[in-house]
């Protein structure tokens, strides 16, 4: 949609101003506004509406690469459960959570953080039964 693809080039405006550290957590919503960024119908909101490109923006590279590789893990831990049966379940919650390539909403501020917290937990925690055949 328009409303999205502003935001992604607002995001990756942004991106190109901080390459390195981003411009902070939480400043998406504050520094989306100046007009150095701003691109197209609708460049600013709380958040650009996917997990990546948010933790590129605020953190850079560096905590990007941090949240890819606890993501990494978490999928790892549910993948080299042999013993739980209902495996498949898990990595397919976690996969739907983290498709790179969907708008989303904040991971950390908002409704969707809080039901994706609970959706990771219950991936996880159910990793830990064994389910009888």
């Amino acid at each position: 949609t328009p409303q999205h693809d502003s935001l992604i080039r607002t995001a990756y405006n942004m991106f190109k101003d901080k390459p390195i550290f981003g411009h902070g957590p939480k400043m998406f919503r504050i520094i989306c506004a100046d007009e150095k960024y701003a691109t197209g119908v609708t460049p600013c909101m709380t958040h650009p509406h996917n997990f990546y490109l948010q933790w590129l923006v605020e953190t850079g590279p560096i905590g990007l690469l941090l949240f890819i590789s606890i993501i990494f893990f978490m999928f790892q831990h549910v993948i080299n459960n042999q013993d739980y049966t209902g495996r498949l379940i898990s990595i397919i919650t976690l996969i739907i959570i983290f498709w790179p390539i969907m708008s989303t909403g904040s991971f950390v501020k908002n409704w969707m953080g809080v039901s994706s917290f609970f959706a990771i937990g219950l991936a996880l925690s159910m990793n830990k039964f064994k389910l009888d055949e």
